[in-house]
């Protein structure tokens, strides 16, 4: 016989005498070793088959193998064995081989359950649980998940926040809710429920800190709208307002300047980054903070780590491509949710016999030297050597008529 037993989140108080009994019962255990460490008082001198990391399926084909032999053995899971653990692969496996073994499934406490009453936040609505490891479930699909949650208003408990090989993930789980909350929605986190180095702290969505920290619990998150009864006494009563880097805004142009004016009129602290002190003043009178200089992605990595960003808003010119490609490095790096604005395409409106549409940098150059002696050109200098390769004898002028900054090609 074959049972996979939900041993708790880590605490023998927090076990289930139906667990207790089954595993005093079984002959042979089988278990990732620092679960097996947590039941030792149950085991005594029977025999424990310890696996590390990432081992779930050969362990749980050494269960099914042990329990084929005629043995009676328990396959221990952290929490609930049917939330995130071992019940569904033996089932699998079981089903896949054809066996003729009996499987029972014992249930056990699983971790949200226990934060949540460690943190005084009862789950009293409706909530849901969402894993943010991506080793069995694609990243896009999770990332859909988030976003449906978060949208739903659901009471949102995360498992498998981080490990070493998904440091990022958490934050852009943050990220993507920062869509549809406030930034400051309570935030609750537990490690280690029940367990000696059990650690809990309160804070809200928009302070939350990724920095790495061992989690090995769940992080739930409790919507704004149940602060007010289900608020802990320790919970602060003034939460801190967003900081300046919330949302950073990319982009010296007028596309940049709207978005901030509407950032404003909905009261989110946001700050703009510029490249030159031309983009600066063509911001105006926006209320948020102004950064100017160019960043390449590595710094702008660093910057969005320092500033806790949760969203960053690419309003960069079209033609900026090396801006918009850093930037969608930087945010990929960070785990930070992007956006880009994509300028509404007017060309297909525009009727004058002096317009000409052309495809590519190519075909510009051609109906430019059969047009004329001389070419303004307003798409910046980053193809001024295509244009000096194509139409060496002609002249250029990067900036306005008169200007005086012109290039000889």
């Amino acid at each position: 016989m074959l049972s996979v037993i939900g041993i708790g989140p880590g605490s023998q108080a927090m076990m289930t005498m139906e667990a207790v009994e089954a595993l005093q019962a079984a002959e042979i255990v089988v278990g990732y070793k620092t679960y097996t460490h947590l039941v030792k008082a149950f085991t005594g001198d029977k025999q424990v088959i310890k696996t590390g990391m990432c081992k779930e399926i050969e362990r749980c084909q050494a269960a099914i193998e042990l329990a084929q032999a005629g043995h009676n053995v328990a396959l221990i899971s952290s929490g609930d064995a049917g939330i995130y653990g071992m019940a569904g692969l033996v089932l699998e496996l079981v089903n896949k081989q054809q066996l003729d073994i009996e499987v029972r499934l014992i249930p056990g406490m699983t971790a949200s359950i226990a934060a949540a009453s460690l943190l005084g936040a009862p789950l009293m609505h409706d909530f849901c649980h969402i894993s943010l490891s991506d080793l069995l479930t694609p990243w896009p699909v999770i990332e859909k998940r988030i976003v449906a949650a978060g949208e739903a208003d659901f009471v949102i408990c995360f498992y498998n926040p981080r490990s070493r090989g998904r440091e990022g993930h958490l934050a852009r789980a943050f990220a993507l809710l920062a869509a549809s909350k406030s930034a400051d929605t309570p935030v609750g986190v537990v490690k280690s429920a029940g367990r000696k180095k059990q650690e809990k702290w309160l804070t809200t969505l928009g302070e939350m800190d990724f920095a790495p920290s061992g989690y090995d619990q769940s992080g739930d998150r409790w919507q704004q709208s149940d602060l007010h009864r289900q608020r802990p006494d320790d919970h602060p009563a003034r939460l801190r307002a967003v900081n300046h880097g919330d949302v950073l805004v990319i982009g010296g142009t007028s596309d940049a300047r709207a978005i901030c004016q509407q950032l404003d009129a909905a009261d989110v602290r946001y700050t703009l980054s510029v490249a030159t002190p031309t983009g600066e003043r063509l911001a105006g009178d926006i209320r948020g903070q102004i950064r100017c200089g160019r960043m390449e992605w590595q710094q702008m990595a660093e910057w969005l780590r320092a500033q806790r960003t949760r969203w960053v808003i690419d309003a960069s010119h079209p033609y900026a491509e090396v801006v918009s490609q850093n930037i969608v490095r930087a945010c990929a790096s960070v785990g930070v949710l992007l956006s880009r604005y994509q300028r509404p395409e007017q060309l297909s409106d525009l009727r004058h016999p002096l317009l000409h549409v052309v495809g590519d940098l190519n075909e510009a150059c051609a109906v430019a030297r059969r047009l004329g002696e001389r070419i303004l050109l307003t798409t910046g200098s980053k193809d001024l050597a295509a244009w000096r390769a194509d139409w060496r004898r002609k002249r250029c002028s990067p900036g306005a008529a008169g200007a005086g900054g012109g290039s000889a090609l």
